[in-house]
């Protein structure tokens, strides 16, 4: 048998691994499990629910004009229902626990890559961070950029490696999502349902981590309530710029560079004991909520295309049947705020934004912080867990 000389061993060496590198990534643009290349092909479109990554693919594939993007906030909204409400073909893209920072880098492809007409946002208490502390920006920021190529990064490791070694379909590999109204939306799974209709629900789910920090919060809040001194005029002042800084970065800046799309920014109706813990318990946070707004709102007399959309004065946040914990509400108010935005009621500028305040304000000083923090601990003491 005729042995390959040394030389010619290098060669097919070298040869085969230019082969394998460059098969490698065909194989992964052809079967592209987060379709960050083209469409599903040969198989049915299904997503990931990490909207982190998979938004990149739905971004540059999916035909849409319009875009529901925010947190758990906005994830049970229904991208058809705002289609019929508001006109347009919407997509819900919302990104879990998602800084306004992680956000940024999506909404401008978005931008980029369609002729947007609406885009719903939801503003979320800011935190002026650029990293997520539980998720990595370099995991998946480079999938938003101008450079096509690193967006193999996403499937170079194992486990997107085995899955196009056995072409595989399964939702490990391809995801489970077929529908982009409201692909994460969390009111299907029956342990965030059944805390809805009461506080007899939160009790009888009071294992669950989301509970039992609501009740530590409402319980220490409570005995802090109206003892907390106002912050120091230099602190608020410094908080208060970085935070608009941030909100003019992040979110603002948007909506000054596309003057042709409309921006409805929805500042989520949290429960009235939420927002009670602030005033009562944490003035620096309420009184940087209410610059927050106050900026917001004035942008949106500056601005024709920005919409500011905000819930304090309801009545309905007092009703503690409505929310699965102190933040997230049922599905009925992701609808709610559809019928408003269409209505354009519900809406904030700078001719009634302290009218607003006053009344948010009133409501959430007024509200019994401390008789709750004692029912909780009243029911806690005679229903230990064991």
């Amino acid at each position: 048998m005729k042995h390959l000389s040394y030389k010619s061993a290098i060669s097919v060496f070298f040869i085969s691994l230019c082969v394998f590198g460059c098969l490698l990534p065909a194989a992964f643009i052809a079967y592209d499990p987060l379709q960050l290349f083209h469409q599903a092909w040969g198989r049915p479109a299904t997503f990931h629910s990490n909207m982190r990554q998979q938004a990149a693919g739905i971004i540059r594939n999916y035909p849409f004009d319009s875009l529901i993007l925010g947190t758990s906030m906005l994830e049970n909204s229904s991208a058809d229902e705002a289609g019929r409400l508001l006109g347009g073909s919407f997509v819900n893209i919302s990104i879990s626990g998602s800084l306004h920072a992680e956000r940024s880098p999506a909404l401008a492809l978005a931008l980029r890559k369609k002729k947007l007409s609406t885009v719903i946002y939801s503003v979320d208490e800011i935190e002026p961070l650029i990293e997520n502390p539980n998720v990595a920006l370099d995991t998946f920021d480079y999938l938003y950029n101008r450079n096509r190529a690193d967006d193999l990064l996403a499937y170079l490791n194992d486990r997107f490696t085995s899955c196009v070694i056995r072409w595989s379909v399964k939702p490990e590999c391809v995801g489970t999502i077929d529908s982009l109204d409201q692909p994460n939306a969390w009111i299907r799974f029956p342990e965030h349902a059944a805390r809805f209709g009461g506080l007899q629900n939160w009790f009888a789910a009071r294992n669950d981590p989301q509970i039992e920090g609501a009740f530590r919060l409402i319980i220490k809040s409570a005995a802090n309530a109206n003892r907390v001194p106002a912050p120091p005029s230099v602190e608020l002042a410094e908080a208060r710029k970085r935070i608009l800084a941030y909100a003019d970065t992040y979110i603002l800046a948007h909506a000054r560079r596309n003057p042709e799309v409309a921006f409805h920014f929805v500042f989520p109706p949290y429960s009235r004991a939420k927002f009670a813990i602030w005033h009562q318990s944490e003035p620096l946070r309420a009184r940087l909520h209410e610059a927050t707004l106050s900026h917001f709102a004035e942008t949106a007399s500056q601005l024709e295309n920005v919409h500011v959309h905000a819930f304090e004065d309801q009545d309905f946040l007092d009703d503690i049947s409505n929310y699965k914990d102190l933040s997230h509400y049922s599905p009925a108010i992701n609808s709610l705020i559809h019928e408003r935005i269409s209505n354009r009621a519900n809406s904030l500028h700078a001719g009634n934004i302290q009218r607003y305040l006053n009344t948010a304000r009133n409501k959430a000083t007024s509200y019994d912080l401390i008789g709750f923090g004692k029912q909780l601990e009243e029911y806690l003491t005679n229903n230990p867990v064991r």
